[in-house]
């Protein structure tokens, strides 16, 4: 006759006992919610604004909102054009934005353009495109726009298209230091050189030439 076996009440409520204790590990690390919210290298849109468009202005779980869906919201917005996440074992995501550059406000449209081609609704400071031109130098214009440095191109007010029979990409842009500049597309990236002009010119205003050659002609 086999004899039965003693269930060992305390080995059971042990085991009962770290099952409770993983379980509820588990069930906190799931539910634990993002803690602390930071945004870095934004110039365009606010600290808030990025976080709602996150989808994470509530604090869900640090867990179950994965970097991946972040990402996929935040790049559906025209001014985002990278983002890199960062996460901190105490519940902390860093959001690192890399914003679309604003080139011109187009007049014809009344939006803002962007480095991206796309355009905003946004009121954004950047120079004023006046008038209309052909699409293939719009969109050259973009692209050399893009090449200028950030110190100079905000001194940038006014953009105007002026071509001539002899050369149909040539425009002129004007300063807020109240100097007008002739140049064309392919000429475009001599534009950089603006702040070592302006040191030359002693208080000067006047025309830069950059379509044809390269000289100054003062108004006085």
């Amino acid at each position: 006759m086999k004899k039965e076996k003693k269930i060992n009440i305390k080995k059971v409520l042990i085991f009962l006992l770290i099952l409770y204790v993983l379980g509820s590990f588990f069930y906190y690390l799931l539910k634990f919610p993002i803690k602390n919210i930071y945004v870095k290298g934004n110039n365009i849109l606010t600290d808030q604004e990025i976080i709602d468009i996150a989808g994470i202005r509530e604090y869900p779980s640090f867990i179950f909102t994965t970097n991946s869906s972040i990402k996929s919201k935040l790049l559906k917005n025209n001014i985002i054009q990278e983002v890199d996440i960062k996460r901190k074992i105490n519940g902390t995501i860093i959001l690192v934005i890399k914003e679309y550059k604003p080139l011109f406000f187009d007049s014809n449209i009344k939006k803002i353009i962007l480095s991206s081609g796309k355009s905003t609704n946004l009121k954004l400071n950047a120079p004023i495109l006046i008038n209309t031109m052909p699409k293939e130098v719009y969109e050259k214009l973009i692209i050399s726009l893009n090449k200028i440095e950030q110190d100079v191109f905000l001194k940038l007010s006014e953009i105007e298209y002026v071509p001539k029979d002899s050369d149909q990409e040539r425009f002129l842009i004007k300063t807020t230091d109240k100097i007008s500049i002739y140049i064309n597309i392919r000429k475009f990236d001599d534009i950089n050189y603006y702040n070592e002009l302006l040191s030359t010119l002693e208080g000067k205003t006047g025309t830069w030439n950059l379509d044809y050659g390269n000289f100054f002609v003062s108004d006085w």
